[in-house]
């Protein structure tokens, strides 16, 4: 399927942000692994593995371990291990920028393939854990984050600032005539829009809510909605209304950021990384105590919120942050991951 092609003026500080925080990545692992930097310092449960080898996991009290999904640092080739069953995926290999993308709960991710067309627009593939031999075909998108439905049976994306495509697995993508950038409760979809009186946010057919340029639009598991703007700071909306605003320390030239805060589940915390350290941020109803900061490079939430997952440059470390503390230590290099449900 061809795209239509997205302006790329429009598009030149995404861009940048990106490119600069793959590269901050990929540095900070090559950096970190010749200082021998990435031992932990708290009591941990270890785990080891070797190339492609099955390293036992065991995550204790975990109500949904599900899949762990991240593409290796030096490779970039995408990898997937069945946490409850204590081995991985077995999946083809495939070519990969190391970016991906996971819903919160389903069979499905998506990835960035690499390419050489030098345009504005980014390039993925879907893959499905249960069926690796399934092809989705290959489609362009601009430089925001997938939309996946809550349930991960559907993802959306968008080809310019007001048009994109729906793909249900089993079907063919669909044009939608709007940003689709999340999904809110019931499979609403959760729209970008310009006007004449600058960009808004579409939720089905309830009216607009004004916003600044959204970076991230998520939609959380208690219904709530939140917008990570200009990539300062996350607008948390309830059923329309703002109701919170936390700052999410803005890119300077002493802590740059990597990527995009990863949202809670609920959206009550974000984790916002840079420097090397993870810091946990409380949105006003975290469960947990925040703030906290963890040494990593990459992070991501567990399905249920209870747990996040630390990427360091040689191992993953697992903190439970709602409930009682536990730790454990996984002896994988990862590059980018996601922890998937079901």
């Amino acid at each position: 399927m061809k795209l239509r092609r997205r302006r790329a003026g429009d598009l030149a500080i995404l861009v940048a942000v990106i490119a600069l925080g793959g590269a901050a990545l990929a540095d900070a692992f090559r950096d970190d692994e010749a200082a021998g930097v990435g031992a932990d310092q708290t009591a941990t449960t270890a785990a080891t593995t070797e190339a492609r080898a099955a390293p036992e996991l065991r995550l204790p009290g975990m109500a949904a371990p599900g899949r762990i999904v991240f593409t290796d640092p030096r490779s970039c080739e995408l990898r997937a291990f069945d946490i409850r069953a204590g081995r991985f995926v077995d999946l083809p290999r495939v070519a990969t920028t190391c970016e991906l993308w996971a819903p919160r709960v389903g069979t499905h991710v998506a990835f960035v393939v690499p390419d050489d067309l030098g345009d504005s627009m980014r390039h993925f593939s879907v893959r499905n854990l249960e069926d690796p031999q399934a092809d989705f075909g290959e489609y362009s998108s601009v430089p925001w984050p997938v939309a996946w439905s809550s349930d991960g049976s559907k993802l959306a994306w968008c080809d310019t600032d007001d048009s994109g495509f729906e793909l249900s697995f089993g079907r063919k993508p669909v044009r939608l005539n709007r940003c689709v950038r999340a999904y809110g409760p019931g499979g609403v979809r959760v729209a970008w829009k310009f006007g004449r009186q600058g960009a808004k946010i579409v939720i089905g057919e309830a009216p607009p809510i004004a916003a600044g340029f959204a970076w991230e639009i998520a939609s959380g598991t208690d219904g709530s909605l939140a917008v990570l703007v200009e990539g300062r700071r996350v607008d948390r909306y309830e059923d329309g209304r703002l109701v919170g605003t936390t700052d999410v320390a803005p890119d300077t030239p002493a802590n740059p950021r990597v990527g995009h805060p990863a949202l809670a589940p609920d959206n009550c915390a974000a984790l916002s990384v840079g420097d090397g350290v993870v810091e946990l941020i409380d949105l006003g109803c975290f469960r947990g105590s925040a703030p906290r900061t963890f040494p990593g490079l990459y992070a991501a939430w567990s399905p249920d919120g209870e747990w996040i997952a630390v990427a360091q440059p040689n191992a993953v470390v697992f903190h439970r942050v709602v409930g009682p503390d536990a730790t454990v230590r996984w002896d994988v290099a990862v590059s980018q991951l996601a922890w998937v449900g079901g």
